[in-house]
């Protein structure tokens, strides 16, 4: 068994040439090393990440456990700033990393033209993601 974090795969289903633009968002440049967020802050916004990699790891008795890594083209800190929880891990630049900034009023504008079913549905997935990751994350009896 490998120590390497599990590999995310970027989605397929993106436009050639990367995904759309994002209205609203600003450039941010995270050098390697240096952390994105880290568990436990507050979630301000989420990212899409242009270039560069980002470790997403927890922290459990002093000790970091790497989750995943994600690549261009993957959003993180999506959970966190969809359903307005503390960050449940922390994401650091594996190599010099560029992401679009997504804040809330970008998101928001955007928000305001979706159907009321489709808001709950996002709300669904973010209570059913979060309790999953509660269950995985309790101690085994």
């Amino acid at each position: 068994m490998s120590d390497e974090a599990p590999q995310s795969r970027p989605d397929d289903r993106l436009p050639p040439g990367g995904p759309p633009a994002v209205d609203g968002g600003n450039i941010v440049q995270v050098r390697q090393g240096e952390h994105l967020f880290r568990e436990g802050q507050f979630p301000g916004a989420m990212y899409l990440i242009r270039r560069g990699r980002l470790r997403i790891y927890r922290t459990e008795n002093g000790r970091e456990i790497d989750l995943e890594v994600l690549d261009e083209n993957q959003i993180v800190g999506e959970l966190s700033f969809l359903d307005g929880s503390l960050r449940s891990a922390s994401a650091q630049a594996i190599s010099d990393t560029t992401v679009v900034k997504i804040s809330g009023p970008a998101f928001s504008k955007t928000l305001d033209g979706l159907p009321d079913w489709l808001k709950i549905l996002i709300r669904t997935l973010c209570l059913r993601l979060r309790t999953t990751n509660a269950k995985v994350k309790a101690p085994h009896h």
